[in-house]
């Protein structure tokens, strides 16, 4: 950082690598400014995306709410279990060594059911906000770039980028999906789906 406020980014020379070559951290937001700028998808493809999406969603919550229904089930029934366990304890038709045994193996099961539920909740949300995130941003990348402060930027190129690198004063990169499929898009009408199709040509 110079001055207290521009921000140098060290690369290396690429015909010379024991050479250090400093950029301007606005050199390369500029650079990725303008990918933002090809990541651009028209309103009838964003339209098919976004129904595409409802779709998987929908699949995804009947999914989570089948496996989270079966889990509070089994939750149940280790809970009836326990209390059957101590009676049969307590008309000693088993011996205390027995009860610790089957008590612990049933409390354990109990915990790896509650790890089970948590995931499934936080995974659901996780999507939710994936969904979000990507409808937004792949609708106005840039917009949303060029808005955004420093950290939020910062927070958009690694949500969008990956092996982001400064070669010399040229920036590197490789978009993670779906971005890369999003980047000027030409001829998209040749996967868009037909009047007598449910899916794209290459599902």
């Amino acid at each position: 950082m110079k001055k207290g406020k521009h921000i140098y980014l060290i690369g290396r020379d690429p015909a010379d690598v024991k050479r250090k070559v400093w950029t301007n951290e606005n050199v390369a937001l500029d650079q990725i400014g303008d990918i933002f700028k090809s990541i651009q998808i028209p309103e009838d493809v964003m339209a098919y995306i976004t129904e595409h999406l409802k779709k998987t969603h929908q699949s995804e919550k009947d999914f989570h709410q089948s496996s989270i229904k079966g889990l509070r089930n089994e939750a149940d029934g280790i809970t009836k279990k326990l209390d059957r366990l101590l009676e049969v304890l307590m008309d000693e038709s088993i011996t205390k060594d027995t009860y610790n045994r089957k008590h612990g193996q049933l409390i354990q099961r109990r915990q790896e059911i509650n790890e089970l539920l948590e995931r499934h909740h936080a995974g659901d949300e996780q999507f939710r906000i994936a969904v979000s995130t990507l409808v937004t941003l792949a609708s106005k990348a840039y917009d949303i770039f060029e808005r955004s402060t420093i950290d939020e930027k910062h927070q958009l190129i690694g949500y969008v980028f990956s092996n982001l690198q400064m070669d010399g004063r040229k920036l590197r990169y490789t978009l993670k999906a779906p971005f890369n499929l999003f980047v000027d898009l030409v001829g998209y009408k040749e996967w868009l789906p037909g009047p007598d199709s449910n899916q794209r040509p290459d599902d």
